[in-house]
């Protein structure tokens, strides 16, 4: 198995199943990952109503392999199930664990296969982390869209992280950087669509002609402003321009 052909991968127990592991060992990507209990193919004794998890003391172990996948079941203060295609997980190691009945130390085995996936853990909490600070809030339960947003947000962070690696001595945070990295791709061609018929459009020499005497002017009826990108009724509007508009601030910014 070739080493440029391997990377570890650490899958929520959401997601890992006895099929993904042995696809991945096919793609010759060594994973490990937490699983449910009730997950299908699942030895029938490494449930949680089985007699042997019921009797599994602290620090005690249930190990069971199908060629190259491992299901690991290790109790600590709780029972942790993990499937794993990493070689050398056989083993056990001894693992220090404080008793707060007795308020000692106690010394424990744990499998070699919770150290590996507690040491890669980190980094994708880590990644949840940094994808989850500035999410998209969305409203539609479509999980395509939600995957969608999801790898969207995954990809800048990324390269987020590519930018703090390639400019060390950058003091630019992810906030600042996702701002530029907004701007950078919108280009300034962002606009919002309007609504209704197109209205004529005056020419520029008109609108910020000051010698026209540009002034705010009351009407009988409310119509949309037309500098407010959301819908805002206003009873005032431009004498010359002829065109809807709040006396402040919308008409400086408008002239």
């Amino acid at each position: 198995m070739s080493v440029s052909h391997i990377f570890i991968e650490v899958i929520d127990c959401l997601w890992i199943i006895i099929e993904l592991i042995t696809k991945l060992s096919e793609l010759k990507t060594l994973s490990c990952g937490t699983v449910n209990s009730n997950r299908k193919g699942l030895p029938n004794d490494m449930k949680n109503a089985s007699t042997a998890i019921k009797n599994l003391e602290r620090g005690d172990s249930l190990k069971r392999q199908c060629k190259n996948v491992l299901a690991v079941s290790w109790k600590d203060t709780r029972v942790v199930n993990l499937l794993t295609n990493i070689p050398g997980n056989l083993d056990d190691v001894e693992v220090n664990r404080w008793e707060k009945k007795n308020t000692n130390q106690l010394t424990l085995t744990k499998p070699q296969a919770i150290v590996t996936y507690n040491t890669y853990m980190g980094g994708v909490d880590l990644s949840d982390q940094r994808v989850a600070s500035y999410r998209r809030h969305m409203k539609s339960l479509t999980w395509y869209l939600q995957i969608f947003f999801y790898l969207l947000r995954l990809s800048a962070v990324q390269a987020f992280l590519l930018y703090r690696k390639t400019h060390k001595d950058s003091k630019l945070s992810q906030y600042d950087f996702f701002v530029k990295l907004s701007e950078g791709l919108i280009g300034g061609r962002s606009f919002t669509k309007k609504k209704g018929r197109p209205s004529a459009e005056l020419p520029h020499e008109i609108s910020f002609d000051r010698k026209l005497y540009h002034a705010p002017v009351k009407h009988s009826t409310q119509s949309k402003c037309v500098v407010h990108s959301n819908r805002v009724d206003t009873t005032y509007g431009c004498g010359v321009c002829n065109k809807r508009m709040c006396p402040y601030p919308c008409f400086y910014r408008y002239h």
